[in-house]
């Protein structure tokens, strides 16, 4: 996307991380959650979203993993000013890139039965229910993308 860029994560990033976090997830991760997640750098991609004149500033996140031929979707968020100029498409467009030359034929998520900003966001990337919401018990949800190709 024009004007910005995805990096990977730094120990130093989490504090901004967190704070895009608190403000704009439904249920936030605590710090040690993102922690963990920077820890797993063999079996975890943890990328940043930042203006490409300000490599500093963290406007949003996406954290996944790779196992196999599945991308698991563990986390994304962009700042609440930064809503709406498809921030959180460029991010997701770009694991789905980066998964597919990985190998991986799905992406799998777990959301939020409640979350319909959230399943509303990946319904219109090609995201579907694996089994009907309604019939979950508990608070999650898995959606998932069959193809890559999308």
């Amino acid at each position: 996307m024009h004007g910005f860029i995805l990096r990977r994560v730094e120990p130093a990033d989490i504090e901004a991380i967190h704070r895009i976090e608190e403000e704009c997830q439904f249920r936030p991760w605590p710090t040690a959650g993102f922690e963990f997640h920077l820890a797993q750098e063999r079996s975890t991609r943890f990328w940043c979203l930042c203006p490409k004149d300000n490599r500093e500033r963290i406007v949003g996140y996406i954290c996944f993993r790779i196992l196999f031929e599945e991308c698991y979707l563990l986390n994304i968020a962009v700042d609440k000013d930064y809503w709406g100029r498809g921030l959180g498409s460029f991010m997701l467009k770009c694991l789905l890139t980066y998964a597919r030359r990985r190998g991986a034929k799905k992406v799998v998520l777990d959301v939020y039965k409640d979350n319909f900003l959230a399943i509303s966001f990946y319904q219109s990337h090609g995201f579907s229910f694996v089994c009907n919401p309604r019939r979950v018990k508990g608070e999650f949800c898995v959606m998932e993308m069959k193809s890559l190709s999308q």
